[in-house]
């Protein structure tokens, strides 16, 4: 059984873990040496 990682209640957000990891690679030599390579990390406060 699957298991929610988001829940939605009155007024109120919960997450059981990471929401979102996205990591952008530059795949040409060129243009890896302008750009740095990034991994973000969404957090949520869920007393927000």
């Amino acid at each position: 059984m699957a298991r929610r990682l988001v829940e939605e209640g009155a007024g109120s957000f919960e997450t059981s873990g990471v929401v979102c990891v996205a990591q952008a690679i530059d795949t040409y030599l060129a243009i890896a040496r302008r750009r740095m390579n990034e991994a973000r990390v969404a957090d949520i406060n869920p007393d927000v």
